[in-house]
């Protein structure tokens, strides 16, 4: 697991809910968009053998996640100590299906295979369907790769913070105390912009936002 643990992050959300990731999360997005500068993909995209653990921001470490699709499911290759240490066990060389519930996988899927068949970031925050003493929420960055530079883009990277109650709004505190367990927003990144996924009508996916 990766380590360089320096506490929980601030995770207070943007009072413009558009203006998209803030925090470790943008450190690791600003990271990511000077790595498709320098890409050897045809579509500017980065690969696998970029993303490197000693250039990677430090303190994004312990919340770092890198996924891969294997046909329809999605499997666990890298996990940040602190991402373990809150998911309660070690996800590495597992496929999500097996650690979620198939309702919130089902739900969690779409978003990762949107990312992965339009090439595009993105950004949502929900609450957690299994609520913790301390964690109630969680906020996800997710970032397309490509395993190599001629073959499709079939590999994710991101960060994966869970979030405390006191870092919430309050539409969305009162969403938790009313039993919601879906997502808040959903932001997805095109044309040099984040915009809300869930309202827009011109795409060919719409995400369900239980």
């Amino acid at each position: 697991m990766l380590s360089a643990d320096s506490g929980n992050p601030p995770a207070d959300p943007p009072a413009d809910p558009t203006a998209g990731p803030e925090g470790l999360s943008a450190d690791l997005f600003s990271h990511w968009l000077e790595l498709c500068a320098d890409s050897p993909a045809a579509d500017g995209l980065p690969v696998r053998a970029q993303v490197d653990m000693l250039t990677l921001p430090v303190p994004t470490l312990p919340w770092f996640f890198l996924h891969e699709r294997v046909e329809s499911r999605y499997r666990s290759l890298i996990a940040g100590t602190r991402l373990a240490s809150s998911l309660g066990f070690e996800p590495k060389g597992r496929f999500l299906d097996e650690v979620m519930s198939s309702a919130v996988y089902a739900d969690r899927r779409e978003v990762f295979d949107t990312c992965l068949d339009t090439g595009r970031s993105f950004f949502y925050r929900g609450a957690l369907s299994k609520p913790t003493n301390r964690h109630v929420a969680f906020c996800r960055l997710l970032l397309p790769l490509h395993r190599a530079a001629d073959g499709p883009i079939d590999m994710l990277c991101g960060m994966l913070i869970f979030l405390e109650k006191s870092s919430l709004t309050e539409r969305d505190r009162r969403s938790i105390e009313s039993g919601f367990h879906g997502l808040f927003d959903c932001l997805c990144y095109e044309a040099g912009a984040w915009r809300n996924w869930a309202q827009d009508q011109t795409s060919a996916k719409t995400i369900a936002l239980r």
